[in-house]
């Protein structure tokens, strides 16, 4: 059968789909910023959840779920209450100091700048060049830190994000079987039904897995790099092992980028032994890699080394940090519905 414009049926509806689902990745990429608010609030649900289930199991059903949550958030408060109190003022002291101090390391040329002993007899080649490298940073460096403290500003209308996460954490945490019982319902072939509940259990297994085993390795990696730091008189050492915590959340290049940027901030503020810090980084991330990793992933996302760098590289190409942050989950989740969907 042809419509009147010689259109046959089949491709007028093949067209169609292809404008539906083109419009609809249209709405996601318009929408990045809002989607990527509800997968942080994701994330946050499945970090409390143990805290919550824990609850659940010390009143023995006596509470209510909302409850649970409740008592949940008002200890998390707390416990973030007094983080604050505690070492907020040594952050904030310490990394005022440094964006004071970024500038004069820049466009500092009488430093001297600290060498091994071996490397001592190239030391006139070596500042020569760094001098020439830093005077070449200093001038694209300085625009850019001022660009990004006016960015820092305006970003700060985007505060309300900051309220929404735990609140649409909330509700997941409260009604999860519900949610995921209206995404199986939007299919109406049993067959699909079944898939796609297959889908949702293991992703919500590897998630939970995942971004909790995520929250141990930054934890781990903040207390080692601040006993070092502390004890070897490293300067900034909170900030700097929790900038490093932090960054650990970027799978591959945040641990990477967190060393060096440690190594480089003690070094241009006078240390005198970066060298060990290296050494430290080194034996750290061997034992991170081969006791602690293992152990918090044990039930992983499978994906092989060089895939995860490549998501890495990727996701910062499509989305910047952002998509630094969600690479190797996303993979993983399309790995389960490549499993699943297409092998059966």
């Amino acid at each position: 059968m042809e419509f009147m414009l010689g259109l046959e049926a089949r491709t007028a509806r093949n067209t169609w789909t292809v404008a539906v689902v083109l419009s609809a990745l249209w709405l996601l990429f318009t929408a990045r910023e809002a989607i990527f608010v509800f997968i942080i609030a994701i994330f946050l649900a499945y970090i409390i959840t143990p805290l919550v289930d824990f609850v659940d199991r010390r009143s023995r059903g006596k509470l209510p779920r909302w409850a649970a949550l409740v008592i949940v958030y008002i200890l998390l408060i707390g416990f973030l209450v007094t983080a604050v109190m505690t070492i907020g003022s040594r952050v904030a002291n310490q990394a005022g100091t440094l964006a004071s101090r970024i500038p004069q390391l820049l466009q500092d040329r009488s430093a001297t700048l600290p060498l091994p002993s071996w490397l001592e007899e190239f030391r006139p080649a070596i500042e020569t060049q760094v001098r020439t490298q830093v005077g070449t940073l200093a001038d694209y460096t300085l625009p850019v830190l001022q660009s990004a403290g006016k960015g820092l500003l305006a970003g700060l209308g985007n505060l309300l994000y900051v309220v929404l996460v735990p609140i649409l954490a909330f509700f997941f945490l409260l009604d999860a079987e519900g949610l995921r019982g209206n995404l199986v319902e939007i299919f109406h072939a049993p067959a699909h039904q079944k898939i796609i509940g297959r889908v949702l259990e293991e992703v919500h297994v590897l998630l939970g897995h995942y971004i909790r085993a995520l929250c141990g390795l930054a934890s781990s990696a903040f207390v080692f790099y601040y006993l070092f730091f502390e004890i070897t008189n490293v300067p900034y050492a909170l900030l700097l092992a929790l900038v490093a915590g932090f960054l650990e959340f970027i799978p591959v290049a945040g641990p990477l980028t967190g060393s060096t940027l440690a190594t480089v901030v003690a070094a241009s503020s006078g240390y005198p032994h970066w060298g060990w810090m290296i050494i430290f980084f080194l034996v750290y991330r061997l034992f991170q890699d081969y006791v602690i990793q293992p152990y918090l992933m044990s039930s992983g996302v499978e994906l092989h080394p060089v895939a995860v760098l490549f998501g890495v590289l990727a996701g910062e190409q499509i989305a910047g940090v952002p998509g630094m942050l969600l690479s190797v989950p996303v993979m993983a989740i399309f790995r389960i519905f490549w499993r699943l969907a297409v092998r059966g």
